[in-house]
Parts: structure tokens; sequence; C-alpha cells
């Protein structure tokens, strides 16, 4: 999670201890990415805006799509980890970064 991206940066270099990085199974996405559509993302930069996930790139998740996200999803096993994650980043006012597969 970050607290705000910075214009013209972009977030392509993969960092997960600096970030709190968790990995998802590629099956779990897949089954939700058509419903992502609906969810207004930031694609490699917070100056590119787009709907859903970068699916082979960097996307990064505002607080408020955070929330609309844990909406989408159910509550399995699976998600987990992915809502406590999306849930601490909308309470706390931070992006997520989604790295791509």
């Amino acid at each position: 999670m970050i607290d705000e991206p910075k214009s013209s940066e972009d977030y392509i270099n993969y960092i997960p201890k600096r970030y709190n990085c968790i990995s998802a199974d590629d099956i779990f996405i897949e089954s939700i990415v058509d419903k992502l559509l609906s969810v207004v993302c930031y694609w490699y930069s917070i100056d590119n805006k787009k709907n859903g996930l970068a699916y082979y790139g960097i996307t990064l998740i505002s607080p408020e799509s955070c929330g609309s996200i844990c909406k989408l999803i159910d509550d399995s096993d699976e998600y987990l980890q992915l809502k406590q994650i999306l849930m601490e980043a909308y309470k706390a006012g931070e992006f997520v970064i989604h790295f791509g597969i």
C-alpha cells in the first residue's frame, strides 16, 4: 500500500517488502476480472485512469476503489487476505498496487 501516488511516476518495479505485497493465485483474479471492469483504477501511473485491472501490468487502486472491490468479491477463504488488505487501505486512505501476471 502507498499513501498517495506521485504524478508522472510509474510503479513498474516490483518491490514486495516496500509495498507489503501478498500473492493471489491467478485463478481467483480471473474469476472476478470482469466484475472489476466497473471499478475505476489507474494503469501504471496516477495519470492514466482506466476501468478494471491492467491484467498484464501495474494497477494503482484508490482507497475508494478498494471499498468498491470489497463489495464485488465474496467472503470465501480464497479472498480473505485480499479483502483484508483492501479494507485496510480503504480505512487508511491508501492506494493498493496490483502487480499483474
